[in-house]
């Protein structure tokens, strides 16, 4: 990811996400078996937003969540208490939730949220509170949220496979309406440069596939 890209950047501590809960299933009397954890302390582990409207966790090189944070009001929020944040999302039939904890404390946290904010609703809890913000709400089932390096998705997608993504990325939170799609793409034809373009961001493509 080009730092060019990025307008802010913080580092985590922690991070985790919620596994997929098979059905059926007999509740597990351990619930902290249905998070996968990464530590901050063992690699790089930062939370950004990207290209104005993507926010993006990683862990050295691999992306652990991408979310376009177009119309996220609808469909993301966030649980601040501390220098933590439990994130819930649900987009259609794909839902799920992760966790950070910032390395730097509340200030960052802070921070970072009056950025989000922007895009979607943060609600604070006081730090006295003695419910766990991850025990908010009722239970959610999650799709799998299987993580992917970046050049592994660019060779999936240069070679048409994309059967072979993993379940994060088969879907889209982007907007698609049929007559708008349809709209942009007659545009993009008629641009005489646009060709070009596509040539530009092919060779890119490649050159990511070696990341």
């Amino acid at each position: 990811m080009s730092s060019n890209n990025v307008i802010k950047c913080w580092k985590l501590q922690k991070y985790a996400h919620l596994q997929p809960v098979e059905q059926p299933k007999v509740a597990s009397s351990n619930e902290g078996d249905q998070w996968k954890h990464y530590d901050g302390h063992t690699g790089t582990l930062t939370i950004s937003i990207a290209g104005k409207s993507h926010l993006i966790v990683t862990y050295k090189e691999t992306i652990l969540e991408c979310h376009s944070l177009l119309d996220a009001r609808n469909w993301m929020r966030a649980i601040v208490k501390g220098d933590s944040v439990l994130f819930v999302y649900k987009i259609k039939n794909d839902s799920g939730r992760f966790r950070i904890k910032f390395e730097s404390g509340i200030d960052q946290c802070q921070e970072s949220m009056r950025q989000l904010n922007q895009y979607f609703h943060v609600k604070g809890l006081p730090e006295h509170d003695t419910p766990n913000i991850l025990d908010a709400d009722e239970p959610i089932t999650t799709q799998p949220n299987e993580t992917a390096k970046l050049g592994d998705l660019t060779k999936l997608l240069l070679e048409k496979n994309t059967e072979c993504l993993p379940n994060a990325y088969q879907w889209s939170n982007l907007p698609s309406n049929a007559g708008d799609l349809d709209q942009i793409i007659r545009l993009c034809l008629a641009d005489p440069s646009f060709p070009a373009f596509v040539g530009k961001v092919e060779e890119q493509l490649n050159k990511l596939k070696t990341e």
